[in-house]
């Protein structure tokens, strides 16, 4: 479990940033990422496979930006 969260809080392996990025980088990353894996845009898909994907990437972006600070 310790692995996991540690890998959700990786701002370069989920936003692609370092622990020093600015306030408005995050934010930026933050919002580019919500927009392309928020769980609501890709539920129109009929593979259920890449609404799960989604759904599980999106959790990543929202704990990792949480998780700054």
């Amino acid at each position: 479990m310790a692995a996991e969260k540690e890998k959700n809080s990786d701002f370069s392996g989920v936003m692609g940033l370092k622990k020093e990025c600015t306030p408005a980088d995050l934010r930026n990353a933050y919002k580019k990422h919500a927009m392309k894996w928020h769980p609501d845009r890709c539920s129109a898909s009929a593979n259920q496979k890449f609404v799960k994907e989604a759904k599980e990437k999106f959790q990543d972006i929202q704990q990792a930006y949480s998780g700054y600070g």
